[in-house]
């Protein structure tokens, strides 16, 4: 009896087309909760610009031909003469030529460049960290590449730190500097602060903390 009258119950949720009738102002009883699964959100890709003048040397056609096959790539006339501008949405998936891109750009003059919309102060730094972020995918797992280089240029340097919070080669010297200046771990607005001067904070593979940790 009690599952007749269970059944008969669930028929008057279902319409006649055989969908449930969900709206709450008919009487029906309200869908209770039992779990929610939390959904990963995947952080936005790093998103990276160049842009360059026109000039007559060797190294600017080598870096005009190679931002021309830039998903996004742009033309500006200007007094001065023509800019360009090459932008990729997902420097990941073009890792290969930002890594052209770049090592070229290094060779002339009047280059801008940001990455997450933040400039990149040295292009020499961010394109060793692009060829060490393109390293890293060789290895079954890419973070074990950070820990290895970092732990070596730790125990190099004489670390006093037992485990690192970020662990990362170009990050290890900056933070140990800081360490050995105050005595205590850079706090995790330093940490950024130097990831940014390192031009490493987009890289997937670094895991920095909160600010407000």
């Amino acid at each position: 009896m009690h599952c007749s009258s269970s059944r008969r119950r669930c028929r008057r949720l279902i319409s006649p087309g055989g969908g449930l009738l969900l709206r709450p102002d008919e009487g029906h009883p309200r869908w209770t909760k039992h779990r929610e699964r939390p959904t990963s959100v995947r952080p936005a890709p790093p998103r990276f610009s160049i842009a360059f003048c026109e000039s007559d040397t060797e190294a600017f056609l080598s870096v005009l031909g190679l931002a021309r096959r830039a998903p996004i790539f742009e033309s500006l006339e200007t007094g001065a003469g023509r800019l360009y501008r090459a932008t990729f949405a997902d420097v990941i998936q073009s890792l290969d030529l930002v890594i052209q891109l770049v090592g070229e750009a290094i060779k002339c003059q009047s280059v801008q460049a940001t990455i997450n919309d933040r400039a990149v102060r040295s292009l020499t730094r961010f394109w060793s960290a692009l060829i060490c972020y393109q390293e890293s995918l060789a290895e079954p797992k890419p973070r074990d590449h950070c820990l290895y280089h970092s732990v070596r240029l730790s125990d190099y340097a004489g670390c006093p730190a037992r485990s690192c919070m970020v662990p990362c080669q170009f990050i290890c010297t900056r933070c140990l500097g800081l360490f050995r200046e105050r005595g205590v771990p850079p706090s995790s607005s330093q940490l950024i602060a130097i990831a940014q001067q390192a031009e490493v904070e987009w890289c997937p593979n670094l895991r920095l903390p909160s600010p407000l940790d």
